[in-house]
């Protein structure tokens, strides 16, 4: 893949993983040093007779920044994430596109495996 990629959108998870799990997920090899997706984690407070209480859940994975980066190991770390939790549905997908525009792909989460798909560009005839 080349360099300087900007990556946008957004896989779904469902059920959102609970904290156990955000804690499970944020250990995994290619989410451990913060490159190439992160995790979108919800805080809600809940009021209990004890207190308020906070939980934090996720619900989705985005890519690591809007700024255009590298992204060698994107399908690896989305793959990662979904291998990791057998009980989740994961849904959505992220596309890559060159900042000239000259090259694009997506990342579709396709049943439990994460396919690049290169768009069929045809040319008109000169």
């Amino acid at each position: 893949m080349p360099t300087n990629s900007r990556y946008q959108g957004e896989v779904r998870i469902d059920p959102p993983l609970n904290w156990a799990a955000i804690k499970k997920a944020s250990q995994l090899p290619l989410l451990m040093h913060g490159y190439e997706v992160k995790l979108v984690i919800k805080d809600d407070e809940k009021e209990t007779d004890e207190g308020v209480v906070s939980v934090k859940t996720c619900s989705s994975i985005i890519p690591m920044t809007e700024k255009p980066y590298a992204g060698y190991k994107v399908q690896d770390a989305l793959q990662q994430i979904i291998d990791a939790f057998p009980d989740r549905t994961f849904s959505g997908y992220f596309e890559a596109t060159l900042e000239d525009a000259s090259w694009m792909c997506r990342y579709v989460i396709s049943g439990r495996k994460v396919e690049q798909i290169f768009p069929d560009i045809h040319w008109p005839m000169p």
